[in-house]
């Protein structure tokens, strides 16, 4: 436990919805599916306010601005990534992957935010920078020759007193997109 790293999933049904609204944006039902993004913003930023009230501290308000504006860019992203879906009516494998993992992206960014609340020094780190896969959309293989050159950047921040707070569950494919681990993925991220 000296240097801890901690590996976030999604928070629970996000991943699921995600995978709906993307279907439903393929089908053409996009007023559903952006009901299911407004639902994934409105819990999300419950969350972060729950905790901050629990966990009073003079930078809440900072982190709370910060966890805010983090969410409603990944929603703007996932409404775009949606948008593409409805125009091609087609979700691809690699549109799929993209979208399934904002539900880690957003939960390992507030989870490392309100470690901040409860004076932790936590470090958010994008786990595509770390783990780097092949391009098998849905169940990527990790490249561990790769992943390991990539953990001295933890290294450093574990050296420097911080803990990295990463998402589990996707990853980087060589040409740079997102790729998933496949479900339950979170925890094979953790073992990588």
């Amino acid at each position: 436990y000296e240097y801890p790293v901690v590996v976030v999933s999604a928070t629970a049904r996000t991943t699921r919805q995600l995978i709906e609204a993307a279907k439903l944006a393929e089908s053409g039902k996009m007023n559903e599916a952006a009901g299911i993004l407004e639902d994934i913003r409105i819990r999300h930023n419950d969350l972060v306010s729950k905790f901050l009230v629990e966990n009073p501290h003079p930078k809440n308000t900072l982190i709370k601005e910060s966890c805010e504006k983090k969410v409603n860019e990944k929603i703007s992203q996932l409404s775009k990534l949606l948008e593409y879906t409805h125009k091609k009516r087609e979700l691809a494998p690699p549109m799929q992957d993209s979208i399934a993992a904002i539900g880690e992206q957003i939960s390992s960014y507030l989870f490392a935010q309100c470690g901040l609340a409860t004076d932790q020094l936590t470090q958010h780190i994008d786990a595509k920078k770390i783990i780097k896969t092949n391009a098998e959309y849905g169940s990527a293989n990790p490249n561990r020759g790769l992943i390991n050159q990539k953990c001295g950047s933890l290294e450093t921040i574990l050296e420097n007193g911080f803990t990295p707070i990463i998402g589990g569950f996707y990853g980087e494919a060589p040409d740079g997109t997102t790729t998933t681990l496949g479900f339950e993925g979170s925890d094979y991220t953790a073992s990588l």
